[in-house]
């Protein structure tokens, strides 16, 4: 079979011919990617555009959908405080119309109300005791941040102390001048003193 040498003949020609093609397989993966590149570019440019109007109206709905839930409640509630109406919230007058309250048989949604109060209190006493945990943590923090402060302050001045007042240049010079001002006998006592 000639496989074997068109195979070798195809490798020879890509080598003669590398200097040729190169410049054309460019132009070629340009033309290819071309569209890819267009993609990235709309991708970049548009769609980020997209996510941040879609964003946008979101937050938007979330501002209507807060405003007419507790918008509705706070003209009961100015109506009720201030106003003339008749209060939101009945108040027994005689300890027969408590005992009916408190005796009264709790329907569904009052137990599904006090089992999501329940939960909400529970989740509440849980942050705050994460709240805590982070302020014992912070605390420590910066007591070991002192204690550094400190030690270092401490360094500083251990520097300061050992540090000497008086170089050895200046020591050597105090003693070649005492040698010079005092007599020959005191000068031999002063180098035995010195070595």
């Amino acid at each position: 079979s000639c496989r074997p040498i068109y195979a070798l003949l195809a490798i020879a020609l890509t080598w003669i011919f590398w200097p040729v093609l190169a410049p054309a397989m460019l132009g070629l993966d340009y033309i290819v990617f071309q569209p890819v590149y267009l993609l990235v570019i709309f991708c970049s440019t548009v769609s980020e555009t997209l996510l941040f109007v879609t964003s946008l109206g979101c937050f938007g709905f979330l501002i209507k959908d807060v405003y007419f839930k507790y918008g509705d409640n706070s003209s009961v509630l100015k109506t009720s405080v201030g106003g003339n109406s008749t209060p939101a919230v009945k108040i027994p007058d005689t300890e027969e119309d408590v005992s009916e309250e408190v005796t009264r048989p709790v329907d569904g949604n009052a137990d599904r109300e006090e089992t999501a109060a329940e939960e909400a209190l529970n989740v509440t006493e849980e942050v705050l005791k994460d709240i805590e945990e982070v302020q014992n943590v912070t605390r420590e923090v910066n007591k070991a941040n002192k204690d550094l402060e400190d030690e270092a302050a401490e360094i500083s001045n251990i520097d300061k102390i050992t540090e000497p007042k008086f170089s050895v240049q200046e020591s050597v010079r105090d003693i070649i001048d005492d040698a010079v001002r005092r007599p020959a006998d005191d000068v031999a006592e002063l180098a035995a003193s010195a070595c």
